[in-house]
């Protein structure tokens, strides 16, 4: 698995980025019943005025937000031959919404961190949630695949839900 980083807020060097990237994604692809080798993934770890943009560009909201995730068009994973790297998608995270949302929930950064780049993987491979039962869906598979890392449940007391 290639999980390509570009650090674009040197803040996010306070944790060991590229390595949580990469176990989250192989994981989230295990799980899903991905092999690991021979996937792609770019993730954009950056700042909240970074993302904002990006989420007023692609989703016409000029607001922050913690991870936005953009799957690989299908005609073009299903262009590629066997023999090619399958290129999934771009994942974005902003420093400060995941800061500030780790410190709300006394969580660590690394394990929120963690658990938006599992998030973001769901949707490279066609998970939602945009329904009550594709919530619950995705967030039992987000809890499975981050007890395969060593990180409780971040749904434990409280109902977080992504809409």
């Amino acid at each position: 698995m290639r999980v390509d980083v570009v650090i674009e807020d040197g803040r996010w060097h306070q944790i060991e980025f590229k390595a949580i990237a990469t176990d989250s994604c192989a994981a989230s692809l295990k799980a899903v019943g991905h092999q690991a080798r021979g996937h792609e993934i770019a993730i954009l770890a950056s700042s909240d005025a970074r993302i904002t943009e990006l989420n007023d560009r692609y989703r016409g909201q000029k607001i922050p937000t913690n991870v936005l995730a953009w799957p690989a068009p299908k005609s073009a994973i299903d262009s590629m031959t066997t023999s090619e790297e399958r290129f999934l998608g771009d994942i974005a995270l902003a420093w400060e919404t995941c800061v500030g949302e780790a410190d709300a929930s006394g969580r660590s950064i690394s394990a929120h961190v963690s658990h938006l780049i599992v998030h973001g993987c769901l949707h490279l491979v066609g998970f939602h949630h945009r329904t009550d039962t594709e919530t619950e869906k995705m967030q039992n598979l987000e809890t499975i695949i981050l007890a395969t890392l060593g990180i409780i449940s971040p749904y434990d007391g409280v109902k977080e839900a992504y809409r």
